[in-house]
């Protein structure tokens, strides 16, 4: 069977196999069209408007790519055979194209105000799509037989704990969607920014890590000469989360989706559990369903619709890696909320999430926290087989990165912005004498 040709803005022309081909038609992966990947930028940055399905397309690709790079040099060698690559490169494209298949809408902001109450998330549900979606096991019982991949290979990229019993092979080729610089990370960079207008913050040295990279011992590392380009990759994931994805006025938008989202989720958890109504579950869609109810999160709805913005940052304060504030920030689950009750405990008539909520780019128990998957990365010199562990936060340490926290306040609420600055003053510090 032929295979398709799809022009992409950022890789360029991507080669779609037959059966890869068939699973983008299906309508389960045509819902992706209507999730956007950044579902509150768009607000800020009028050109983020892209979607999870293209970004799928794209870290399918780069899966591929990696893949293909990591295994050539065993096939050099004779350790594995051509035919063990091709099939675990298709594994690996297939782990690309459907890694983001269980994503709800509103993605992350989904995952945190709906589906952690009913402790599930969206990796979850793509299992669920890949053991039992009609459409799809028609597909992969033809795989089955030819490469021989099975549902169990497909859904080792969306489990949080990896069976002991894969192959050694197939645990390392993991490390191609699930490592620090996967082709999931790679792709959202180069494409986030691209269609957010701030190329310069996303553009990394992501073929000289792959082609750098190799599986020793059982395990991918990174060749010593890279780390210059591995320090570069983290500054540029930096950069996008401070500059993009956690922009204020985006920040504000995502609370307002997850209150929105909080208010129905009985009704929106419904609509996850029956596969037939999940694939016509986008975000379109909810909001012109939920614009007409009478309730609260009607109201929020239209005025998402409208760009009307809830909340207004009043306080912004930085601290320095290493500070005792930025290690009790990304250490302690609860950090948010006992500021907030530190924040409500001065302020006596006013409460958190009607009248304020803090916010931090770093905060542990955000799901978009840039340290949500980190790990060490193992630097390799190939000429005297010395190792070493590199990690984000011993470079940030070195680097001397700034973060930040923010206090937001209700526009509505009748708390002043002068009140909240000093209590805020008073909880974590700064200048009295002036705020936003």
């Amino acid at each position: 069977m032929r295979r398709e040709v799809v022009q992409d803005p950022i890789h360029g022309s991507i080669i779609l196999e037959p059966h890869e081909r068939d699973i983008v038609n299906t309508s389960i992966f045509q819902r992706l069209r209507r999730i956007r990947q950044l579902p509150s930028a768009y607000f800020v940055y009028p050109g983020a408007c892209h979607s999870r399905f293209e970004h799928s397309l794209g870290t399918m690709n780069i899966s591929g790519y990696f893949s293909e790079k990591l295994l050539e040099p065993l096939v050099f060698s004779g350790k594995i055979s051509s035919e063990t690559q091709k099939k675990c490169t298709y594994l690996a494209r297939l782990w690309g194209l459907l890694h983001d298949i269980g994503h709800c809408p509103f993605s992350h902001v989904f995952d945190s105000a709906v589906l952690q109450k009913a402790k599930t998330d969206h990796e979850e549900i793509g299992v669920e799509i890949v053991q039992n979606s009609p459409e799809l096991s028609i597909i992969f019982k033809k795989l089955s037989k030819d490469p021989g991949i099975e549902v169990e290979d497909i859904c080792l990229a969306m489990m949080k704990e990896i069976p002991q019993d894969i192959e050694d092979l197939e645990k390392a080729l993991l490390y191609v969607i699930r490592g620090p610089y996967s082709a999931d990370v790679i792709d959202y960079l180069l494409r986030d920014s691209h269609h957010a207008g701030v190329r310069e913050y996303g553009q990394v040295s992501w073929q000289r890590l792959i082609l750098t990279s190799l599986i020793h011992n059982g395990k991918v590392v990174l060749e010593q000469r890279s780390e210059p380009a591995l320090s570069s990759f983290y500054v540029s994931r930096h950069q996008m989360y401070n500059t993009v994805y956690y922009h204020r006025t985006c920040r504000a938008i995502d609370r307002m989706i997850r209150d929105m989202l909080e208010i129905e989720k009985d009704y929106l958890l419904k609509r996850t559990e029956n596969l037939q109504l999940f694939s016509q579950f986008d975000e379109e869609e909810l909001l012109q369903t939920l614009r007409n109810k009478k309730n609260d999160a009607g109201r929020i709805a239209r005025d998402i619709l409208n760009r009307s913005v809830w909340w207004k940052e009043v306080y912004t304060k930085e601290t320095v890696f290493g500070e005792e504030s930025f290690k009790d920030m990304i250490s302690d689950q609860t950090y948010q909320s006992k500021q907030e009750q530190r924040i409500a405990g001065k302020l006596k008539s006013y409460s958190a999430g009607e009248d304020f909520f803090v916010d931090g780019a770093y905060l542990k128990e955000s799901p978009l926290s840039p340290f949500a998957g980190v790990s060490s990365v193992t630097l390799f010199n190939p000429e005297t087989g010395e190792a070493k562990e590199w990690s984000f936060d011993n470079y940030l340490g070195r680097a001397g990165f700034t973060f930040w926290i923010r206090v937001y306040k209700r526009a509505e609420s009748s708390l002043s912005e002068e009140t909240l600055y000093k209590t805020c003053v008073q909880v974590f510090g700064g200048s009295a004498e002036t705020h936003h």
